[in-house]
């Protein structure tokens, strides 16, 4: 948060400026329009392209479904996020949270574990404390390797511009 495709171009700037810094994600998807074009070149260009390996991609209003649908839709988008984002294992918890907030401001406890946010709260919990370590490590592996290839590339083209000045 603030989030992306929003009309406030200053917001997603700010979104974007911090994902340059991150290490781990949280993803919010809709169940209705899971990983929609712009989501997914997000996810590429934004969040992937800054080395950002350690996601959990939250998939709210599974409120909306029956328990078919759902599972469909939660398939759908781990097979998407394996095949075309080419994320291995990705972590995809389902929530509701309007019927969580509603069961907050009750105080109605079946309806909070209906909504499945106790659940979304313990994997964000474990999300974090596995975040905290190891996906630092990765990240900056990540960008040193991506730097470091650059680098070569770079040194590559001008060695070559400099043997072509030398024989010229």
């Amino acid at each position: 948060t603030p989030g992306v495709n929003d009309i406030d171009t200053q917001r997603e700037e700010i979104t974007y400026g911090y994902l340059a810094r991150a290490d781990a994600a949280i993803v919010l998807l809709d169940l209705h329009q899971p990983l929609s074009a712009s989501e997914q070149r997000f996810l590429q260009e934004r969040v992937l392209a800054n080395d950002i390996r350690k996601l959990l991609f939250a998939v709210n209003k599974v409120d909306q479904a029956d328990v078919a649908t759902r599972k469909k839709a939660m398939a759908y988008i781990e097979r998407q996020l394996r095949e075309q984002s080419r994320i291995d294992a990705p972590v995809v918890v389902p929530v509701a949270a309007k019927p969580a907030l509603k069961a907050w401001m009750s105080g109605d406890q079946g309806m909070l574990e209906e909504s499945l946010f106790p659940a979304f709260e313990e994997r964000l919990s474990a999300f974090l404390v596995e975040a905290s370590g190891s996906a630092r490590l990765n990240t900056a592996r990540h960008r040193v390797r991506r730097l470091a290839s650059g680098l070569r590339n770079g040194l590559t083209a001008l060695a070559a511009d400099l043997d072509g000045e030398r024989e010229q």
